[in-house]
């Protein structure tokens, strides 16, 4: 894995000494935030990696952005009586 130093301050304290981009092929399982098996290989965002975390969380919510309301599914009533 080849690391990239940060040289501007405001980057280093932000991120300290996690890449901001972690992905990894040696670990499986409970550790990842998500695991994905691709060609024989496999790869796995640590889950302890808030940086890719939140990078794998932006274009779903982009996505949910672009939703339009009439295509999300409709709240079902509910209604509750008493025995």
């Amino acid at each position: 894995m080849t690391v990239i130093p940060y040289y501007s301050v405001l980057p280093r304290a932000l991120l300290g000494l996690e890449p901001f981009l972690n992905i990894v092929s040696d670990r499986i399982g409970d550790v990842c935030y998500t695991y994905v098996v691709y060609g024989g290989q496999s790869y796995c965002v640590p889950s302890d990696s808030a940086h890719t975390a939140m990078l794998l969380d932006i274009p779903e919510n982009l996505r949910n952005l672009s939703i339009q309301p009439s295509d999300l599914n409709s709240a079902f009533t509910v209604r509750l009586q008493n025995p």
